[in-house]
Order: structure tokens, then sequence, then C-alpha cells
């Protein structure tokens, strides 16, 4: 009797949503050297007015990857906490460009979210709600990211945008609560991750 054997499935990697990386190319290093790194060392500043004369005539650098690890200006202000030039930048941006990754799997505003800046959330949910709803690293939603860096005040701002929990799973619910307990983030959610809870446990307990 010949058994069959059949190819074990294997988990694909995860697809992330990254920015133009053609001046990260190893035959465009002067390009590089001459454009991403001072606008990498703006960006981080919070120098708009450095910025705005390397980005002026070549507005879609606004969109490219000027850092090894795939990061666009955008990330990078986001991170700095730098709110004029996260306005600056997304005056120049497409909604679309807000829901570029860096190879983590980081938006623009889930590093803002993991940073605690609750302004520049808002900034960029102002300019499209849909960043609530993509996940970043770990596939964790923003709001564990939040919970994660034991940002209290953005965990009650995203609790309170419907989008950012509407799609949360009871398996992110439960992370959430789990992180909370041991960040000592409770307050106004708790009673609505504790309800998550008891519904998780009472259904695998019925199965």
């Amino acid at each position: 009797m010949i058994s069959t054997i059949l190819p074990q499935q294997q988990p694909q990697a995860a697809t992330y949503n990254y920015p133009c990386g053609d001046l990260l190319e190893r035959e465009r290093r002067r390009e590089y050297i001459g454009i991403c790194v001072p606008l990498y060392k703006a960006s981080i500043k919070g120098d708009w007015e450095a910025a705005s004369i390397i980005i002026k005539g070549c507005e879609n650098l606004v969109r490219f990857s000027i850092t090894e690890i795939k990061e666009t200006p955008l990330h990078l202000a986001a991170r700095a906490r730098s709110h004029v030039f996260v306005r600056n930048l997304l005056d120049m941006m497409e909604t679309e460009d807000l829901k570029l990754q860096n190879e983590d799997g980081n938006t623009a505003f889930c590093l803002a979210a993991t940073a605690g800046d609750v302004r520049i959330a808002k900034i960029m949910v102002e300019k499209n709600p849909e960043v609530l709803t993509i996940r970043g690293t770990g596939n964790m939603m923003p709001l564990y990211l939040a919970a994660s860096n034991n940002c209290h005040e953005m965990v009650k701002y995203l609790y309170c945008e419907p989008m950012a929990t509407d799609g949360l799973t009871d398996d992110d619910w439960n992370k959430v609560f789990l992180k909370c307990a041991e960040c000592e983030l409770f307050g106004m959610c708790f009673n609505r991750m504790m309800l998550h809870v008891y519904c998780f446990i009472i259904y695998m307990f019925i199965l």
C-alpha cells in the first residue's frame, strides 16, 4: 500500500505595503546620500524648512523609503512627534500614502500610537480614518501597540474611536486586556474589555 505524502503548507509571510524603494538601490547610492540622508536628518529633527528645500520639485519623495528599514519621512516625523512637520507632509500626500508600511509592517500611524502622540494621531485620522484599522508589527492593531507602550492617553483616544475597535477580534481584545493589566492601564476601557474576555471564556467552555 502506497501512502500519499502531502506537502506541508508553510505559513505565508506577511504582505506589507512598502514605500517606493528605488533610492535604496546600490546603483543610486549617490542620490541616497545626497537626498535621503539630509531628509532623514530634517525629519527626525522636525526641521521643515530644510525638508521643504529637499522635497521642492520632487514631491514624490514623501512616498519613498529614505531609510534601510523602508521608512518614509512621515514615519520618522511621527516617531519624532513633530506636529508641524507631520501636518506639512500630509498636505503633500494622498490618502493612500498613509497606508505605507515600514519593514516591520508599521504605518506612520502605528508609530504615532506607540509614541503616544494623540495630536499627531488625530491629524492622520483626519486625513485618512482607515489608518485606525491597519495592523502593525506582530499583526497587532494600533490600540494594542499603544497599550504595549504604556501610552494611557492614546489608549483612551483609540478606545473612543469606533473604527479602531470594531475590527478587533476576541483574541485581540484578550491581548489588549492583558497588556492593559500588565501596564495598569484600565479606567474607562475596563468594563468593555472584561465583557469580551468573559464572552470568550464562556464560548471556550461551551465548546
